[in-house]
């Protein structure tokens, strides 16, 4: 495989990014409409389910509060992540790694949107 010009390949991961932040950010909103204030749809039962709910601190609800703080870490992955990104060899065998990259980079851009939007990053997968 050719490989792309580093400008050509952070213009992708751009791009993916906003186009990864877009479907989380209509399902968030699904979620918010469809879900809120109802109970849990069970797809797996027993095992996952659709329920909304607030997260105010990060995985499993740890540090609840800190909105500044995941503001602050937010903005250091702005930083952080494509400078990783920019550093991966544009060769096919690191392909995985840009693509993980991009999951994470649109990842915290959605949640930290979700934060200074409404206070809260909405979670709506439920694993029992």
């Amino acid at each position: 495989m050719e490989a792309k010009s580093r400008t050509t390949s952070m213009l992708s991961f751009s791009i993916g990014v906003i186009l990864l932040l877009i479907p989380d950010q209509i399902t968030k909103l699904a979620a918010r409409h469809m879900l809120k204030g109802n109970n849990a749809v069970p797809l797996i039962p027993g095992v996952f389910e659709l329920q909304y709910l607030e997260n105010r601190g990060s995985a499993f609800g740890m540090l609840q509060g800190q909105k500044s703080f995941f503001i602050l870490m937010a903005v250091l992955m702005l930083v952080i992540i494509p400078y990783v990104y920019y550093k991966i060899p544009l060769t096919k065998r690191f392909w995985y790694l840009r693509v993980i990259a991009a999951l994470f980079l649109s990842g915290a851009v959605g949640n930290a949107v979700d934060r200074i939007l409404h206070g809260y990053v909405i979670d709506f997968f439920i694993f029992l």
